[in-house]
């Protein structure tokens, strides 16, 4: 077994698991609200959409479980409550939670929308739908990234086959 020559200090180790427990919350609220947009037909490019931001919330989650536990660390998965301590509050606010929160400020732009428009199922087909096909674009356009990697292999068969025949559609169109 490999074990490291500069392992994880404690705080720094109880910093990281607190880190995991926050992408995990995110997975499975990402979760709740896909199923939420699921059980209704006129909005499945929001049940897709909250889907893909799940994907990389546990993308994101597995790798920073990969690194503490490549460095020696362990891993501590116990109920998460709520964060206490300020200095990991600022050190996720300020370097980790940026996309989140950009995230976030997306959903809530869409959610606007969607009140705002006469049809949900309009605003769905024409705002999330292109959405989430630019989004699966860009996910394939840059598989060969860590990030993207893991996303294709927590994609289903269906989701694969379709970016890939986007891929080759897009290719005869040049």
């Amino acid at each position: 077994m490999h074990t490291s020559s500069n392992p994880l200090e404690a705080e720094t180790q109880e910093k990281l698991n607190q880190l995991i427990k926050c992408w995990w919350v995110g997975d499975r609220t990402y979760m709740a609200l896909q199923a939420a947009c699921q059980g209704d037909n006129a909005m499945p490019g929001f049940a897709d959409y909250f889907h893909l931001l799940g994907i990389r919330c546990r993308v994101q989650a597995e790798l920073t479980t990969k690194y503490v536990t490549l460095r020696g660390g362990k891993l501590k998965m116990d109920t998460y409550g709520p964060i206490t301590d300020v200095d990991l509050m600022y050190y996720i606010g300020k370097k980790m939670m940026r996309h989140q929160t950009r995230s976030i400020y997306w959903a809530a732009r869409h959610i606007t929308g969607l009140e705002n428009s006469n049809s949900a199922y309009l605003y769905d087909r024409l705002t999330m739908r292109p959405l989430v096909a630019r989004m699966t674009r860009d996910i394939y356009a840059h598989r060969s990234s860590k990030w993207a990697a893991m996303t294709m292999q927590m994609m289903s068969p269906a989701e694969r086959a379709f970016m890939e025949n986007d891929e080759t559609t897009e290719r005869q169109c040049q």
